[in-house]
């Protein structure tokens, strides 16, 4: 009877035994499986990854330049398939010649009235900073001849398809704003080094805008859409803002023309 049981017992060790082997050899094969499966994968996100370097490289260049109505010329820029000015436009003149009435510095009390009575094209010298160019009301914009003939005001698609360029609307201010403090303000940026890198060559500045007829800060960037939409750069993120609602045709704010 004691054989019997210590029989039993090697057999019940052997079947332990066997059963560990075989969950070992199940656990080695799924190992190995899953190992190539994701060197397989890696391998294609590295091609991946090389083919989107490639793209990214290639992304801003110099383009031909372009010259306004008043004879102002501009450096341009290649972003993708784009063509953009590389500078706000500084223009006093319709792409046909004819005038567009100006306010210049801030508006007080007389001249708000006077803006918001407006139904026509004006620009301003928003806070007298003329390095920046002017900003143009929503008539300019609804004119569809502000910029240089075989220019456009981008529309709010084509705004998209600049920032999905640049990484999306989280990452896209970083590559598109002027590089050190002279315009972004220093005290609502991190001290890293990456903070703009101006790397799209877009060069942007800070605008300030109007809107109700007040001035706003100019610690923002603010441009037009052909939609009448804003596409906001701001001061104290890394990202883009792209508003959807319409803005009032009083309201003011800079533009970036976008070759045809």
């Amino acid at each position: 009877m004691q054989d019997y049981f210590i029989l039993n017992n090697e057999l019940l060790l052997i079947q332990l035994n066997f059963k560990l082997i075989m969950k070992k050899v199940f656990y080695l094969l799924i190992v190995s499986i899953s190992f190539f499966a994701c060197k397989k994968e890696k391998s294609s996100l590295s091609s991946s990854s090389s083919g989107n370097s490639s793209t990214s490289s290639s992304v801003s260049k110099s383009g031909s330049g372009v010259v306004d109505a008043n004879g102002k010329s501009y450096k341009t820029i290649i972003i993708g398939n784009q063509e953009w000015m590389a500078s706000n436009l500084d223009v006093t003149k319709y792409n046909d010649g004819t005038t567009i009435k100006g306010v210049d510095g801030d508006l007080d009390m007389n001249s708000y009235y006077t803006w918001m009575a407006l139904k026509e094209g004006v620009w301003c010298n928003h806070m007298n900073m003329l390095e920046r160019g002017k900003i143009y009301n929503g008539y300019v914009v609804e004119s569809k001849k502000v910029c240089p003939t075989g220019w456009h005001i981008p529309s709010k698609a084509e705004w998209e398809t600049l920032i999905n360029n640049l990484g999306g609307e989280d990452k896209a201010g970083v590559k598109l704003k002027q590089t050190g403090y002279q315009y972004w303000s220093k005290s609502s940026w991190s001290s890293s080094t990456d903070t703009a890198t101006n790397s799209s060559g877009f060069t942007a500045i800070p605008t300030g805008a109007i809107f109700n007829g007040m001035n706003l800060a100019t610690l923002d960037a603010w441009y037009w859409t052909s939609d009448l939409t804003t596409i906001v750069i701001d001061n104290d993120f890394h990202g883009v803002s792209i508003r959807d609602e319409k803005e009032e045709l009083n309201d003011a704010s800079a533009i970036r023309c976008i070759k045809n």
